[in-house]
């Protein structure tokens, strides 16, 4: 059956509001990008857009097939002002944290005004996910304390396998050998992909409610669990074997297998928390 007019001008408004929006946002986008190519934290940023995209998608055409919805035109243009008057503001204060997070407001109010509030019920998370695409800068500030964390954590770990190990500070210490656990390996690049990655699941899994709201908060504690067992191997190679095989291969490397560590434990604890499925549509 060929589209109506009005459906080909909706097709038409849907296509062209994000165009419009990316053109306004420019400069932020622009921001986001740099931060996710100079970041070691955030590198996974540019998979949320898509990844939002895909489930916005979805999610409307599983609701083609439900009675059309009425338009909250009046609140859409209210949401939708007050995002743009926001983010006009923290450009000028070059505030782009605030910025990109006005981004999220903005769409809010473009899924009212076009589609209504069921449908931004029903977007809800997708338009929501992006704010995990938005660089927190107390992720970095806490690198630091969580790299002399895990320094001291390891080190006791290592000695409990009777390695001869000194710890001051974020320094390791062998006999032959010694290394500075930097921000870079304190874990928090992993905790970033680990959480963003927990919280997706936490909406597309089959499970209980409090086990889903679960799988986010346990992020943290595995991913620090993960990068303690990387560590006090890294240790444990250059106390046995060399400090060339511990500080060379196995350092370049094992931030996969750090990563793959980290989703292992979360995939146990989730079924562990009887999360064992996919939801059979988006919109459960």
């Amino acid at each position: 059956m060929p589209a109506t007019p009005e459906a080909k001008l909706r097709r038409i408004v849907w296509i062209t509001t994000p165009m419009f929006l990316a053109v306004i946002y420019y400069p932020t986008l622009r921001w986001l990008v740099n931060a996710w190519l100079g970041s070691p934290y955030y590198s996974h940023g540019f998979l949320i857009p898509p990844i939002s995209a895909a489930l916005a998608w979805r999610l409307a055409r599983a609701a083609r097939a439900s009675a059309p919805e009425q338009p909250s035109r009046a609140l859409g243009l209210i949401v939708l002002s007050i995002g743009l008057a926001a983010y006009l503001i923290a450009l000028w204060r070059r505030a782009y944290l605030v910025s990109a997070a006005t981004l999220i407001a903005s769409l809010a109010g473009v899924t009212l005004f076009l589609a209504g509030r069921k449908a931004l019920r029903r977007q809800l998370f997708p338009i929501a996910f992006l704010s995990a695409m938005i660089p927190l800068p107390w992720l970095e500030q806490g690198a630091p304390i969580l790299a002399r964390w895990a320094a001291e954590a390891s080190g006791w770990a290592a000695k409990g396998v009777g390695i001869d190990v000194a710890i001051t500070g974020a320094q390791v210490e062998l006999p032959g050998a010694a290394f500075v656990v930097g921000a870079p390996c304190s874990g928090v690049n992993s905790l970033a992909a680990l959480l963003t990655l927990a919280t997706l699941c936490a909406y597309l899994v089959r499970g209980p409610l409090p086990s889903r709201i679960a799988l986010p908060a346990l992020a943290l504690p595995i991913a620090l669990l993960a990068n303690l067992i990387r560590l006090t191997v890294m240790i444990a190679l250059a106390a046995w074997v060399s400090a060339d095989v511990a500080l060379g291969f196995y350092h370049d490397w094992s931030g996969l297998l750090l990563f793959a560590l980290a989703v292992g434990g979360l995939i146990l604890i989730g079924k562990a928390l009887r999360c064992d499925g996919m939801r059979s549509g988006l919109g459960d």
